[in-house]
């Protein structure tokens, strides 16, 4: 099964549809924004990927007493293996005169997820409240400097006052992962730009976040008029009639085929490769951490070999090793400490102490009980628990939450696998059972093939840097070996 190209195609769009997510929060960053007067005002804008219109989005900013409301909704619309897709975004965040956040909502809806956040600041913590179909929990995060949603970034800059040759460097909250990190934005010049009849001086901004980079050209209300982003999207501020034209599904750009990596030839019974040596181009590696047991990164080349599992001297569970604690402990999508998800690990490995067969136990469960179709969601192991079904990273949520409630030390990576033709983007798990080996529940691979390509290894916050790569990465096959 992990040869046939279609089904291949389907279980590795969770990175893209991942990605999509999180740039319904970039896109935010930088999304039209308002002259800042006593009405509400509204700017809309047309959403769209490679040239093709994908969506749109309307913000407005109403100003209160004490402070203002910014409301900000977005719709993305796209495929995936013709599977029409279409995710939506709702913000409001409270703030005060200089646009500093005081508390949020946040929702994303899809067909398979309803997820809401709120959050409240109180001294120097963001407290945090979420809620799924199956899932509720609250949690604190403490933060150093006033975090920021991604609506309030230009409203606060231009009341502040942009200085040429500064660079601001901002702490922004992504309510998709619940994760804090820092964005820096910069003026680069003033340009003249013909807007309509008319000249107008303009400001190209530059920010980056997650080593990702945006570019935007702002006018002096504040109003974004266009922003280039990463994986070929852009936003254009239009007409609300124009910004809400309804996309046909025909023009619908495929996110599968359009960040699909084609080498320079084929391999033949890719699920039995034990040996891959490829070139890889286009992008950075600085920032990845390629190496390990697994896999050799010498400049440009990467050597990988399959985990040969026959003679690895299996560690007994529960695996106790002090240097493994983080690879057991529950967090906010992996919760192994749930009653649910323990009874179902036990009711899976039964009496087995041997952590290599008690993680293929786990393995097999994973791939014959959750099924295999596209959705779009925020994975978390109790959604797709009670949902069974998801790709690549539905499976590998799952996989770990379990593994870790059996006491299997477990970490998810994510990367590129080979199915079919062309290499697509993947996650998949690492469980350790005496030494570490990688493993494929979606794919029902114990070990993974060799052509499973890490280069990042973590949660959802870490896994948005593979964004990095994205429409980038090039490979060139140099030998592999079955």
């Amino acid at each position: 099964m992990a040869e046939n190209y279609t089904y291949g195609k389907i279980v590795s769009m969770q990175r893209k549809i991942l990605a999509i997510v999180s740039f319904l929060f970039l896109f935010s960053i930088l999304l039209p924004q308002l002259s800042f007067s006593e009405e509400t005002q509204e700017t809309w804008s047309g959403i769209y990927i490679k040239g093709k219109k994908s969506g749109h989005a309307v913000i407005s900013i109403k100003k209160i007493d004490n402070g203002y409301i910014i409301s900000e909704n977005v719709e993305l619309q796209f495929k995936a293996m013709n599977s029409y897709q279409r995710i939506k975004t709702t913000t409001n965040i409270n703030t005060n005169k200089d646009f500093l956040m005081k508390s949020f909502n946040y929702q994303l809806q899809s067909e398979a997820a309803n997820l809401t956040v709120e959050g409240k600041l109180i001294d120097s913590n963001l407290h945090i409240k979420t809620s799924s179909p199956s899932n509720k929990q609250e949690l604190t995060l403490p933060f150093k400097s006033h975090p920021f949603l991604s609506a309030n970034i230009i409203p606060y800059l231009f009341k502040k006052g942009f200085k040429e040759n500064t660079r601001y460097r901002l702490s922004i909250f992504d309510p998709s992962t619940l994760n804090i990190d820092d964005m820096t934005i910069e003026l680069i010049r003033k340009e003249q730009r013909k807007i309509g009849n008319m000249t107008e001086e303009v400001y190209h901004l530059k920010g980056n976040y997650k080593g990702m980079e945006m570019h935007t050209w702002v006018d002096k209300n504040g109003r974004t008029l266009r922003e280039e982003s990463p994986m070929g999207m852009t936003i254009l501020q239009e007409p609300k009639e124009m910004a809400l034209r309804e996309v046909k599904e025909g023009e619908l750009i495929d996110i599968i085929d359009v960040t699909a990596i084609t080498p320079n030839m084929e391999i033949k019974e890719s699920s039995k490769v034990k040996y891959l040596k490829a070139r890889l181009s286009g992008v950075d590696l600085k920032g990845f951490k390629m190496d390990d047991d697994r896999q050799k990164l010498s400049g440009d080349t990467i050597e990988i070999k399959s985990e040969n599992i026959d003679n690895i001297k299996a560690a007994s569970l529960p695996v106790n090793k002090k240097e493994l604690e983080p690879y057991l402990t529950p967090t906010p999508f992996i919760q192994s400490n749930d009653k649910e998800i323990i009874s179902l690990a036990k009711e899976i490995i039964r009496d087995e102490k041997d952590s290599l067969r008690a993680a293929r136990m786990i393995n097999d469960w994973v791939y014959n009980n959750i099924e295999k179709r596209p959705v779009v969601s925020i994975p978390s192991a109790k959604d797709v628990l009670k949902m069974r079904a998801g790709d690549c990273n539905e499976h590998t949520t799952l996989f770990v939450a379990i593994a870790r409630a059996a006491k299997i030390p477990s970490r998810i990576n994510v990367g590129i696998v080979y199915l079919g033709s062309r290499f697509f983007y993947h996650a998949w798990p690492e469980v350790y059972v005496g030494r570490w080996v990688a493993v494929d529940p979606t794919l029902n691979q114990f070990p993974a093939d060799a052509t499973h390509i890490r280069f990042v290894t973590g949660d959802l916050d870490k896994q948005m840097e593979i964004m990095k790569i994205i429409n980038r990465l090039r490979i060139e096959v140099i030998e592999y070996k079955n």
